[in-house]
């Protein structure tokens, strides 16, 4: 009886996120059965409920409209839970968020590349992986004020956050992301009086220099003292 309810379940849950996609021209809609036998098959090979599979499947939807690609990510979440010891619905929400933040275009590897990152971060450090799915778009925003690679400035930006955490005197991951997306509108604001003190804040194309670089030269110009 409980293995009729589950499966009644999970079709039933796999049935309302196929119902729910919006499909662009051209792509091929997926189906209760294309859900339901990707969590499986998650299932099985990395020793995950396909119930979590499914669940993930809609976080990741609900976040960016794409069933197919959340139905690609599955596999590489579902390892990267395992070996985290992750929560494979959290990381999905994580993954939509990044897919979100990324250019256009960006490919799955770019995803879970970043993914990966913010995994590991999150593993070691105090803002935990939840707390990215709850507040990554603080990291992203800030991300978005500074030259070069997205992925890249996103990746700082966590960095910056956890350290806010650990040592900064930020009370919570709340206060440390924002922390952290705060330093690049603090940057903005306090441009000439940086500028004026030798730290060059400009980068290209009216967007902030690399953050690491301007952390760098605040440190050096500073001697590390914040109140100055």
């Amino acid at each position: 009886a409980d293995s009729v309810e589950r499966e009644v379940g999970l079709n039933r849950e796999a049935g309302k996120i196929a119902a729910s996609t919006v499909t662009v021209k051209g792509e091929k809609r997926a189906t209760t059965g294309d859900i339901v036998s990707k969590a499986r098959s998650v299932g099985i090979e990395q020793a995950v409920e396909p119930e979590d599979v499914v669940k993930a499947v809609g976080k990741f939807k609900d976040l960016t409209g794409q069933t197919n690609r959340a139905l690609e990510l599955m596999p590489d979440l579902a390892k990267l839970a395992t070996a985290f010891g992750g929560d494979i619905g959290e990381l999905a929400e994580n993954a939509g968020n990044i897919a979100l933040s990324l250019p256009e275009g960006c490919s799955n590897a770019d995803v879970m590349r970043l993914l990966r990152v913010q995994t590991r971060q999150g593993a070691v450090g105090a803002v935990e992986l939840k707390d990215m799915a709850k507040y990554g778009a603080r990291l992203t925003a800030g991300a978005g004020l500074f030259e070069g690679d997205r992925s890249t400035n996103i990746a700082t930006m966590g960095a910056f956050a956890q350290v806010a955490r650990q040592r900064g005197g930020a009370a919570s991951a709340a206060e440390a992301t924002l922390a952290a997306q705060r330093f690049g509108t603090d940057i903005q604001k306090k441009s000439g009086e940086l500028e004026k003190m030798g730290i060059a804040t400009k980068g290209k194309d009216g967007t902030l220099r690399d953050p690491r670089k301007i952390l760098a030269d605040m440190l050096d110009k500073t001697g590390g003292d914040v109140t100055k």
